[in-house]
């Protein structure tokens, strides 16, 4: 194609007649390079856009329930799924999951408005280790239930909405916190719910705060 140009070139230097046909050969072959080059520049911008990394993300945690409005005498059960949105594995500690249970305040919880007492247990423990962290890989998600009305008080009719908040410099294992650039903070969507219970509140008058939750060595 070079040589075919390099040819037009001194053809026309040296003054040679030009036929129709080589001056189609030749407008054919200057379409032919403008459409290479083109197509060449698309494919390296399209290969460049595919292969952006994503920025490197906490674990996302989602809320749900069955339904949006419980009577008192039901549980108030909470569906809790933890994911990976990374393309690599992350470590996450299961004290601030409830895997195991719940075994300190794992929510924010209000009802219209007012902030709900957690009510359950608060274990005491030591530094964690590789064994207390549960590895999520790429995209994997867990999903636990939670009685939500086993940890706070659902007594009192009201507006209720639940939101997943913790914050621990040791939710993340070391490592991943450096590559995650978090600070170890991991929270949810907000969930509002409609609680009829067994007490109505009278306006202006005060509720009883509820004694502060036992603590339990591990």
């Amino acid at each position: 194609m070079a040589q075919a140009i390099r040819n037009m070139e001194a053809e026309i230097q040296n003054k040679k007649p030009i036929s129709l046909t080589h001056i189609a050969l030749y407008g054919l072959l200057f379409v032919a390079v403008v459409l290479i080059a083109f197509g060449v520049k698309s494919l390296l911008s399209a290969r460049a856009g595919g292969t952006t990394a994503k920025t490197p993300a906490g674990a996302v945690v989602s809320l749900s329930v069955d339904k949006a409005d419980f009577d008192t005498a039901e549980a108030v059960t909470l569906h809790v799924t933890i994911t990976n949105p990374n393309d690599f594995s992350i470590r996450v500690l299961k004290w601030f999951t409830p895997l195991e249970g719940v075994e300190q305040p794992l929510f924010t919880v209000t009802r219209d408005g007012e902030p709900v007492t957690y009510l359950g247990a608060m274990v005491k423990r030591p530094a964690p280790t590789e064994k207390d962290y549960i590895t999520l890989a790429t995209g994997e998600r867990i999903t636990s239930d939670v009685n939500l009305s086993a940890f706070y008080d659902f007594s009192i009719s009201g507006n209720y909405e639940v939101m997943y908040d913790v914050t621990s410099i040791q939710l993340y294992a070391g490592e991943d916190l450096a590559q995650l650039n978090k600070t170890g903070h991991l929270t949810s969507n907000t969930l509002g719910m409609v609680i009829n219970g067994s007490i109505s509140p009278k306006p202006g008058s005060s509720i009883p705060t509820p004694a502060p939750p036992t603590l339990y060595p591990n």
